[in-house]
């Protein structure tokens, strides 16, 4: 799969966000271009030449999409989606006519307004914070690694670019008036905006972290004891500073602009205010300064709850399904799980190009490596996704451990199992699709690998990811050959499933199967140890 990100400008909060996917969906074949929408018409060839080999052409900015889409019409005959990333603008153009097949967007408010036109085809994406980077502080109240003489004090916080709309007018009466200084991490945006602001209240202002580098993000927010938001109504769907706010530890004041009015809580897990209201402002800090240091550790800890499932590789993994139903529609996607040790890069792929030949056409193959063959095969397929993942352990017997990464790894509605010495023929995903996507019954379905024979093996079949997952996966502590069809066999049966041959999913043998003495002594152990578990 080939996915092109148009992005307006590096380095700012959109680029950061596209980031988190390209880095969770190494299987996908990125090339991201950098078009701000003033300076469109200088990328158009550029675009143009790009867009010629993708798959998927996925816009982060509305202005940028809506002016390219329009001097390049032969952009609209590419799959495309369109994440809106503020409010006012979310029907600025006609996206039917400019043929947007999917719009992605952050919060409830906007998902109504795109649901009512663009119906079954709007998807709500929240912003993501990464919390292993934006690490909770314990140490709080917070002391200014770059003023260690300011301590204990209380110092507000602003983030972001000086804006009519983002309301710091206000926010820097208030530290005024309350005699609080106002810290500020962001960049001047309107220099007409800021004339507008008394000299007195500037003076108040500290701007140690102004236009700071990446890095000193996390400086400031260690330095200040809240995190004030005073956004208009209709203009954001983020922002990614609040989201750091929460994920550090650090009280919230702000208004319902964007996520906040979907995740915050007045008094729970931040402080709500009034949109342009100055009084209502000004009294949710005093609230928040008569908070006992309990309360407010309160808080911040219902905070950090809130914002830690909405992390990078979620999104991530949102976006993947959604190039994916870009794609294939209502297809339902297939999961091919492929366990191999390190001397089978022959054999993947051998089952890789069967599965090419596939009479389904949206599956992925995940091949689940001990240790990777030498081979040189950076990349094994143009036509379907193939991921690879690694148990870690080159020795021993992984294949349960392999099979349930597998399962994690798999976005499919069905699991297909393939071990690495079995070939696929090219109908039997189709087969298998039918007999367990085909009903709602508790089927695991096996097929045929030459002999015809009807005993249930795992090693060549199909479920429901849902319903194997549920039913308690694969069992870890088979560790050698010799247990796992019948443990499976017997746990399953026990759970209600019903082992279902089909004879029309057929498999060749590529590689041998031999039983030896130390296969013997295996089969003996985990026999044994079936038996300690009364199966």
């Amino acid at each position: 799969m080939n996915v092109l990100q148009i992005v307006d400008t590096p380095g700012w909060a959109i680029d950061e966000l596209t980031g988190h996917i390209r880095h969770y969906n190494k299987h996908i074949n990125f090339t991201v271009l950098y078009v701000p929408p003033r300076d469109v018409a200088e990328h158009l060839r550029e675009v143009e030449e790009a867009a010629g080999d993708v798959d998927i052409i996925q816009f982060e900015y509305w202005n940028t999409a809506r002016q390219l889409l329009e001097k390049l019409p032969s952009l609209r005959g590419i799959p495309s989606l369109l994440t809106h990333h503020n409010q006012k603008n979310l029907l600025s153009a006609d996206w039917d006519e400019l043929k947007i097949n999917l719009h992605v967007c952050k919060t409830q408010r906007s998902y109504d307004v795109l649901n009512e036109k663009y119906e079954n085809r709007v998807t709500k994406v929240p912003n993501v914070v990464d919390v292993n980077n934006f690490i909770y502080n314990d140490k709080y109240p917070p002391v200014d690694p770059l003023n260690p003489l300011v301590k204990q004090n209380i110092i507000l916080g602003y983030v972001g670019r000086i804006l009519p709309w983002k309301g710091l007018k206000e926010v820097a009466r208030a530290a005024y008036e309350l005699k609080l200084p106002l810290e500020i991490m962001g960049r001047q945006d309107k220099p007409a905006y800021w004339a507008e602001i008394p000299p007195e209240h500037k003076e108040n202002m500290d701007f140690n972290y102004f236009n700071c580098a990446d890095g000193e993000r996390i400086d400031y927010y260690r330095s200040i004891n809240f995190y004030i938001g005073n956004s208009r109504d209709g203009r954001e769907e983020g922002t990614l500073g609040f989201l750091e706010a929460l994920s550090m530890g650090v009280p919230v004041i702000t208004t319902r602009a964007g996520m906040a009015a979907d995740i915050i809580t007045d008094g729970v897990n931040g402080i709500l205010v009034d949109f342009e209201n100055y009084e209502s402002l000004k009294a949710g800090i005093e609230r928040a300064l008569a908070m006992t240091p309990g309360e407010l550790n309160k808080m911040r800890k219902a905070g950090w709850n809130t914002v830690k499932q909405f992390n990078p590789e979620r999104y991530a993994i949102q976006y993947g399904k959604i190039f994916n139903k870009l794609l294939y529609g209502p297809n339902e996607m297939v999961s091919v799980i492929i366990p191999a040790t390190f001397d089978r890069g022959k054999q993947i792929k051998e089952i890789i190009e069967s599965l090419e030949q596939n009479q389904y056409n949206n599956i992925e193959a995940i091949v689940v490596w001990d240790e990777k063959d030498k081979m040189d095969d950076s990349k094994w397929s143009d036509q379907i996704i193939v991921k690879e993942i690694y148990t870690g352990r080159a020795d021993g017997y992984n294949l349960a451990m392999a099979r349930n990464m597998g399962v994690i790894a798999a976005e499919g509605d069905m699991l297909m199992f393939c071990d690495s010495r079995l070939k696929p023929d090219p109908d039997s995903v189709n087969q298998f699709k039918r007999a367990v996507l085909g009903t709602k019954d508790k089927v695991w379905a096996f097929g045929d690998k030459g002999s015809g024979k009807r005993n249930f093996v795992e090693n060549f079949s199909a479920i429901r990811r849902e319903y194997l997952i549920k039913a308690g996966m694969f069992n870890e502590r088979i560790t050698e050959y010799g247990g796992m069809s019948q443990e499976l066999r017997s746990r399953f049966l026990w759970q209600g499933f019903e082992p279902k041959y089909i004879g029309e999913a057929r498999a060749t043998e590529i590689k041998s199967s031999k039983l030896n003495n130390n296969r013997r002594k295996s089969i003996v152990k985990m026999k044994n140890l079936l038996y300690r578990l009364g199966l």
